[in-house]
Order: C-alpha cells, then sequence, then structure tokens
C-alpha cells in the first residue's frame, strides 16, 4: 500500500481546526468532515463537506480568528482549536 503523503499531511492540518457550516434554518449550525478542497489562485478556496446530519455540501471557506467571527451566511468556517497547553 502506498501512502499519499500529502493527503496525510493536510488531514493532520485540518484535524487542528474548528469546522463548522450554517446549512440553513432547519439544521442550523453543523460540524463537519471535508472531503475535498478546491484551491487556486484564480480561484476562491472551496471545500466539499459533509455534516453530522449526512448532509454534502460544497460551500466557501473563511478563515477566522474564534467562533465569535463565525456569521450565518452559508460558509465553511475554520478557526484554530486552542491547545491545552497555552
Amino acid at each position: 500500500m502506498v501512502k499519499n503523503i500529502k493527503k496525510d499531511k493536510e488531514e493532520y492540518k485540518i484535524k487542528k481546526f474548528n469546522i463548522k457550516v450554517y446549512v440553513d434554518d432547519i439544521e442550523k449550525w453543523q460540524e463537519c468532515e471535508v472531503i475535498d478542497f478546491k484551491n487556486s489562485e484564480s480561484e476562491i478556496m472551496r471545500a466539499t463537506v459533509l455534516t453530522k446530519r449526512v448532509t454534502q455540501l460544497n460551500r466557501i471557506c473563511k478563515n477566522v480568528l474564534s467562533k465569535e467571527y463565525i456569521k450565518k451566511d452559508g460558509c465553511i468556517y475554520f478557526w484554530k482549536k486552542q491547545e491545552d497547553n497555552e
């Protein structure tokens, strides 16, 4: 079995972040798992995610400093998890 080092590294980095998306007024805020990233110089960063309620979404990503900065705009929000020793 050949390991995909790049994919393993990306998955490790993703685990360092909280990831949430506001799906809609029915499902509201959902934690999610990243399935795929689309990022290029000419495109806005997008991700395909799977929510805890098994809804698959492809949305624009936004990196924020903390949970206080997230908005109900349908974007996928990433913010760094707090480390225990900080």
